[in-house]
């Protein structure tokens, strides 16, 4: 009977009885109940406390495990690099060795993961847990990447071991590409071509591997974790940088070297101390051809010759810039790289050689590519060859720009030269570069492979080709400097120096850029680019001119622009405002105007406009891309980005700095040496 129906209790001594009922009734009652026996403690804590010990131990035994598997993974990462410097070292029995142990301690670390597999679904450890399986996974690619990456430069060499074996080459000698004989050059360029299948398998396992580390972007890591795995994020593009150059080399090498056909380019010597949207004015060009793997010809001409050839006869109309700022109405081969798209200038530069040599009857060229590169490139080359002296004047890498001006603008008066003659000793510097380029130990040319693919990447270094096959394999290598739309948002800025004679060293850029959205939902973009002429008048030097064009979205419109001149100073004394041009070019709408920066003085000048909608719908979606692309033979300039669609950020590559993390606005200060591109997810 409850307390409520019975009544309150009254306890006496050992015994209870109901106040509100006789003695004798409760006595009987007492009697008639069936006796109920203690139910003693609930049973659930000790459950409780039986799991959280469980729990507990799970995760001592998990902290212990997980220091074992990092440590496993970590080994297999350091393995892994030391089999990568082995086989640089030429060491493949060593590389060998240390891709074993690898294997053994990916075995030993996925043996220990299982056990951490329920921390993945906790929001801290789970991150550091999917961290070590993502560098499992691309330790995993990459062994047998580069197992068979030393399998192919093993039995590269064993040519060579051969060759010294049956006395053809000296046993102590040191190996260069000119003093190998010419049959076991030919089994060396043979086997790189014969390699390529080889190297796409490989540079594809080096992408999977990418994947899996570029994951760990996403991961919110511990310090020691993060610190640990960052030289992997180092290795991976080193490794993928070396494959990247190897295939295409590979892919053309019959045309490249002339193993099958001799094959005959076109040079093109780009100027970029007076910049133009190509590369650089083409002051000098050249010819080169291959012959078997050999340099057959190597001639060099000043520019000026043959356009002087046809002075006053050249009908091919100039693009409009040049007549205004340029004071030039017809289009001389001296002026071709007119297009930012190197291929375009290349194709362009062929057009106006040809045209000139008709009008002195001469037969039309046969090209195979044309290659451009600017002193930016070639100061890099000294750097690995040394200085070089010709005619009592030494160049070097840091002098190689000043002391090749002088020479060719005054040098050659000082020393009695006809101007015909004043750019040979273009020809004589290039011709020992490549000499002592070729000359040098096999052993030396990863220098010579870093410095080229830098010059790529900056577009100091640009090729075309003629065939359109060979063409597609350089473009994919990202050698061509070629512009491909994509409905991304883009920004390329190009400037032309018209008429300031070698001024661009001495004018440092900021290229600045900044997107939001309007109250109507439409994005409205500005680049703003700052010059600052840091010069004096002299005689390589004077006030900066420009005509600089912006690449954007195709679509876009033009709201205003600030800072274009009509012209410069001299020619327009009231600094009246310049009016933009607005027009298409290769998929691209471009907006453009002329600007003019007196020595020590700072000049800006911005284009205002709407994005197309696509890019608009595409933040509406919670994405937003960038593609910035560099300018063939620009500087490395300043980079500003700035982007705010007043939506938190989650997640942004390349990522801003750290003190900007946790708002709307992404923020990335930067330098732009070669096409970036930037992912905003929100």
């Amino acid at each position: 009977m409850s307390a409520e129906r019975r009544g309150p209790l009254v306890n006496k001594g050992n015994f209870s009885y109901n106040s509100g009922m006789s003695h004798t009734a409760d006595f009987l009652h007492q009697h008639s109940d069936p006796v109920h026996k203690p139910t003693g403690r609930p049973v659930w804590p000790f459950v409780l406390m039986g799991v959280l010990g469980l729990v507990v131990l799970y995760l001592i035994v998990a902290a212990l495990g997980a220091g074992r598997v990092l440590a496993a993974s970590l080994d297999a990462k350091d393995e892994i690099r030391s089999a990568q410097e082995s086989a640089a070292a030429l060491e493949f029995e060593a590389s060998r060795t240390a891709l074993d142990r690898a294997r053994d301690d990916i075995d030993r670390a996925q043996g220990g993961l299982i056990w951490l597999q329920p921390l993945t679904l906790l929001p801290f450890l789970g991150d550091q847990v999917s961290a070590v399986e993502q560098v499992l996974s691309a330790s995993e690619e990459l062994i047998p990447a580069l197992t068979d990456a030393i399998a192919i430069a093993e039995e590269v060499v064993s040519v060579v071991d051969r060759a010294r074996e049956i006395g053809t080459i000296d046993v102590d000698a040191e190996v260069s590409y000119l003093t190998m004989p010419a049959d076991l050059r030919r089994d060396l360029l043979k086997k790189l071509h014969q390699s390529l299948p080889e190297f796409e398998r490989i540079r594809a396992r080096i992408a999977i591997a990418e994947q899996d580390v570029l994951a760990l972007n996403e991961l919110h890591l511990v310090g020691p974790i993060a610190e640990a795995i960052e030289p992997f994020r180092i290795l991976l593009p080193e490794l993928a940088q070396t494959m990247d150059l190897l295939i295409p080399v590979s892919a053309l090498l019959p045309e490249l070297a002339g193993t099958e056909d001799p094959s005959r380019f076109l040079l093109l010597f780009q100027n970029n101390a007076e910049l133009r949207p190509g590369g650089g004015f083409i002051g000098t060009i050249g010819e080169l051809t291959m012959n078997n793997g050999l340099i057959q010809t190597l001639t060099s001409e000043d520019v000026y010759n043959i356009d002087g050839l046809v002075e006053g006869r050249v009908t091919t109309a100039a693009p409009p810039p040049f007549p205004k700022y340029l004071g030039v109405n017809n289009w001389y081969l001296r002026d071709a790289n007119w297009s930012p798209d190197f291929a375009v200038s290349a194709r362009k530069t062929i057009e106006l050689y040809d045209a000139e040599r008709a009008l002195i009857d001469q037969p039309a060229t046969t090209y195979d590519g044309v290659i451009g590169f600017t002193p930016t490139y070639a100061s890099a080359l000294l750097k690995i060859v040394g200085p070089i002296t010709i005619e009592d004047q030494t160049f070097t890498a840091e002098n190689i720009i000043d002391t090749l001006e002088y020479q060719v603008e005054l040098g050659f008066l000082e020393s009695g030269l006809p101007r015909s003659q004043r750019k040979d000793v273009v020809g004589h510097l290039m011709a020992e570069v490549v000499a002592r380029l070729l000359s040098m130990p096999l052993s030396n040319w990863p220098t010579l492979i870093e410095a080229t693919l830098t010059a790529q990447s900056e577009k100091q270094l640009l090729v075309m080709m003629i065939d359109s096959e060979s063409q597609a394999i350089v473009e994919k290598a990202g050698w061509g400097g070629t512009l491909h739309p994509n409905e991304l948002d883009t920004l390329l800025v190009v400037d032309a120096n018209l008429a300031s004679l070698k001024t661009d060293p001495v004018v440092d850029r900021q290229i600045s850029y900044r997107v939001r959205q309007n109250d109507e939902g439409r994005l409205v973009a500005n680049v703003e680019i700052t010059y600052t002429h840091t010069g004096n008048f002299d005689w390589k030097t004077t006030r900066y001119r420009t005509y600089t064009r912006v690449y954007v979205p195709l679509g876009s419109e033009l709201i205003r622009t600030q800072g274009l001149l009509a012209n410069d100073k001299l020619k327009n004394p009231s600094l009246a405002a310049g009016t933009p041009d607005v027009f298409t070019d290769l998929g691209y709408t471009v907006f453009a105007g002329f600007t003019s920066i007196e020595p020590g003085e700072i000049g800006t000048i911005s284009f205002s406009y709407y994005l197309p909608d696509k890019i608009a719908e595409m933040v509406t979606s919670g994405r937003y891309g960038l593609d910035i692309i560099k300018q063939p033979g620009a500087a490395n300039h300043d980079l500003t980005v700035d982007v705010d669609f007043g939506t938190p950020i989650v997640f942004a590559s390349p990522a801003e700095d750290v003190s900007q993390y946790g708002d709307t606005r992404y923020l990335l200060n930067t330098i732009l040496d070669h096409n970036k591109g930037v992912v905003v997810r929100f």
